[in-house]
């Protein structure tokens, strides 16, 4: 049977659907078709559906992918309408939908998600028990403003028909699509079919009829009908036939490949269900021949290391250097970096390991694992951050204190990810070795009549002298070339016990088990030696470029605009030319800032924009800085522009008008207004602190000293206000109107604006422009509402940083 239209199958006859859901599927009818059009359409839907690009989707994502898309067609109050009264019918399509495709891995875990196969009949569930709801609403009395009709919102709904509801509106059915619906006749001779189906509905015989049984019984009617909806209603029993059979036909194929020695320690064997790693165990814990019994002398020699096994086996596949291995990992990155910031904190990273452990080992176990070794995770850390070069971290600045500069060797990045695995791997080896003798082992040898195992040890994460000497034989075995063949264990303990205070703590026990393999140069020494070699190259560059900075702040001359300001201007300036050249430029930039197409941008727009051109221009860590250092401008800049453009109302929205936002028009004055904010910054910025460029002495406000020693820095900014300044003293009281003896941001930028104004530059002209649009449209309102004409002032004082902190 050819797939229906369901659009024409469920909408097409008058009365079969309310003007609502005819709406609703008309949205979703198109991507159900088996059309080579629909399945073009369904690849562009699925990719703004899968926001996780995970190739599976939850029910959460499915919501919100209906709603912009409904939003998107009728606008937000009718779209949000729509979406609210067919809302209850999207957990029923995707409990439909999950259940149909095979997964690829077959696991069950992928029935708890729609996968890409399952999409097309997603779409037509949608459709379909949207109409089913449909029919539900225009009985359900509770509706409230929809009434009978089906156009309310269904938020009053009591989702439940009860029989005299049924008695009194069953009649309204006999239009419906659906077959169970169409011999319902009104009168009294068919009041007692009606009766007999109400009871069939009904099934648990509670005297309702929920949304889930009218469904179910609607759905079974057209299966046994065979109507053109039967088969999208009926693949259950042969789906699952088919899932159940793929299991069995991949657990066989499995099994035959692992009795042939196709399936061994490699990762591709293992389990897909952790998004942590992708991989779990398959190493037999028994003998060479498969079985589970050890002699009692072998688990006395191991001990617990059976732990320390299971604990690299979830991390050692993470470490390999093989394409499969860079697959993996590029997989626990994610789930390890939840913040997608590229770095991990020691704290992440705890938290990733601990979820591994639980998704790769089952909860209790995985907990007890990362308890057991999580001592070892720090050392992890703190090796694995210092392979790659120290970085500044933009906008990390600690003022208050010290001005320290947070940098990338603080975290563990990307690039040193691999490694951390291997750490994970190579310090929960030595924490194992150390607590077999700070801990001790389990005691095998206990008498047939006492069941269990004891623990012998005291566990205080310390070593002293008589436990080392009664447990060292224990540890020869660990793999470490300073634990095998000790001659002399008191010599040992002296060697290890660094501080000379009669106890090896942990860090010593891995100094000491370092320095010896790297002495020997083994292939763990060879790493280590290459860890240190980097460390060591890290920290000479970082003092040397320490000491270039400090000569090169010395040796410069620290007046006139700095290097960050020509970066952040040129990023601007050729958009802000009132030529043919500038228009086109502005035309193909406005499609970037205005994302949503509406012809307005909005704060938050603009930010984004300016931040993504500066790191088009300048690469990301430049364009960040340089976005950072500027960004109290963009606030100033935004509201210099906004007004300029007369004010207009914006359709559907109840308050917010043009005036809100930059429209197409202000573009170019905004850009010109974003480089001249931006030059008031940095003149700003060079006399507060009493040094060029943001440090830990910025405070935002210029005070009497700092502009007495630092005017003469920013005579060169091309400011008429800031060119010869003869009276410093006047100068600065002249800019503190509000007398508050200190000049913030706003009154610096209005004394400047004010001079250039008066001096009639061509930055005055920009700026009159703005003023008089502002002043005319007071006019209009004070017009509009009789009384006294408001002063147009822009705020100065605390109000300035209240708005940079919103911004």
């Amino acid at each position: 049977m050819p797939e229906p239209n369901l659009e024409e199958v469920l909408c097409a006859q008058p009365g079969s659907s309310s003007k609502a859901c005819r709406k609703f599927i008309s949205r979703f009818a198109p991507l159900a078709l088996k059309t080579l059009k629909s399945n073009l359409n369904r690849r562009s839907e699925w990719k703004s559906l899968d926001i996780s690009d995970n190739d599976v989707v939850s029910l959460a994502e499915i919501d919100l992918w209906a709603k912009a898309k409904l939003v998107r067609k009728y606008g937000r109050v009718e779209g949000n309408g729509v979406w609210r009264r067919y809302r209850p019918c999207f957990g029923l399509a995707f409990d439909n939908a999950r259940k149909v495709g095979v997964p690829e891995d077959s696991e069950d875990g992928a029935d708890y998600f729609v996968n890409r196969a399952e999409f097309r009949l997603l779409c037509a569930y949608l459709c379909i028990y949207a109409s089913m709801l449909d029919a539900f609403n225009s009985i359900d009395v509770g509706q409230g403003a929809g009434g009978g009709d089906g156009d309310g919102d269904g938020t009053d709904s009591d989702r439940r028909i009860d029989r005299q509801e049924w008695l009194a509106s069953y009649g309204k059915l006999r239009r419906r699509a659906f077959v169970a619906l169409s011999d319902l006749k009104e009168g009294e001779a068919a009041r007692a079919a009606a009766e007999e189906i109400f009871g069939c509905v009904d099934a648990d015989g509670s005297g309702y009829i929920r949304l889930s049984e009218w469904c179910e019984y609607l759905s079974l009617a057209e299966v046994n009908a065979g109507t053109v909806l039967g088969p999208l209603l009926s693949p259950g029993d042969h789906i699952h036939k088919r899932k159940r059979s793929a299991r069995r036909r991949k657990s066989s194929s499995s099994s035959s490949r692992r009795r042939s020695g196709a399936i061994g320690k490699s990762s591709k064997s293992r389990s897909a269900k952790s998004l942590a790693l992708r991989v779990s165990s398959v190493q037999p814990r028994g003998g060479d021949d498969g079985s589970k019994s050890r002699p009692a002398t072998e688990f006395a020699r191991m001990g617990a290391r059976l732990d320390v096994t299971e604990y690299t086996e979830a991390f050692a596949p993470l470490a390999e250097k093989s394409r499969g291995g860079k697959a993996l990992r590029s997989e626990a990155w994610k789930a390890a970096d939840p913040n997608a910031n590229d770095l991990l904190s020691l704290s992440e990273c705890d938290a990733w390991v601990r979820a591994a452990l639980v998704c790769e080992c089952g909860g209790e176990r995985g907990e007890e694992l990362w308890r057991k070794f999580r001592p070892s995770l720090c050392r992890a850390f703190a090796k694995a951050r210092d392979i790659s070069p120290a970085e500044d971290i933009v906008g990390a600045v600690q003022y208050g204190g010290s001005g320290a500069v947070t940098t990338t060797d603080d975290y563990v990045t990307k690039k040193e990810f691999r490694l951390l695995c291997v750490y994970l791997c190579l310090y929960a080896k030595m924490l194992d070795s150390f607590n077999a003798i700070d801990q001790g082992y389990r005691d095998w040898k206990r008498p047939q009549d006492s069941p269990g195992r004891a623990i012998t040890g005291d566990h205080d994460r310390r070593l002293e002298l008589t436990e080392w000497m009664d447990r060292y034989p224990n540890v020869a075995s660990h793999g470490f070339v300073a634990l095998a063949n000790i001659d002399d264990p008191q010599k040992v303990f002296e060697e290890m016990d660094g501080d000379g205070k009669g106890m090896v703590l942990f860090g010593e026990w891995c100094s000491y088990i370092e320095k010896a393999e790297m002495q020997e140069g083994t292939a763990m020494g060879t790493r280590l030696v290459k860890a240190e070699k980097k460390k060591k190259e890290n920290h000479s560059k970082r003092l040397n470029k320490e000491r270039v900075t400090k000569q090169s702040s010395k040796s410069r001359d620290k007046s006139g605009p700095t290097e960050e300001l020509g970066l952040f201007i040129s990023a601007f300036e050729h958009m802000a030319k009132d030529s043919d050249e500038g228009k086109q430029i502005r035309k193909k930039e406005w499609t970037s800032i205005d994302a949503n197409g509406n012809n307005l941008a909005s704060l938050a727009e603009v930010d984004r924009w300016i931040k993504h051109t500066l790191v088009s221009k300048h690469k990301r860590n430049k364009g960040e800085h340089l976005w950072n250092l500027f960004r109290p401008g963009y606030i100033k800049a935004f509201n210099k522009a906004r007004d300029v453009a007369p004010d207009e109302a914006i359709s559907g929205a109840m308050t917010a008008t043009t005036d809100d936002y930059i429209s197409k028009r202000e573009f170019r004055l905004l850009v010109v207004y974003l480089c001249v904010y931006a030059r008031m910054l940095d003149a700003f910025a060079m006399i507060d602190g009493g040094s060029a460029g943001v440090d830990a002495n910025d405070d935002r406000r210029i005070e009497l000293h700092e502009w007495l020693s630092g005017y003469k820095k920013v005579g060169k900014h091309g400011f008429v206000a800031l060119e010869s300044i003869n009276d410093p003293e006047s100068v600065f009281k002249t800019m503190d109107s509000d007398e508050g003896g200190m000049i913030l941001l706003g009154e610096w930028c209005r004394y400047l604006e004010d001079a250039e104004v008066e001096a009639k530059t061509e930055m005055g002209e920009s700026f009159a422009i703005a003023r008089e649009a502002k002043e005319e449209k007071a006019v209009e309102l004070a017009l509009l509402a009789p009384g006294a004409i408001p002063k147009v002032e822009e705020p100065v004082g605390p109000t300035d940083d209240v708005s940079e902190f919103v911004a």
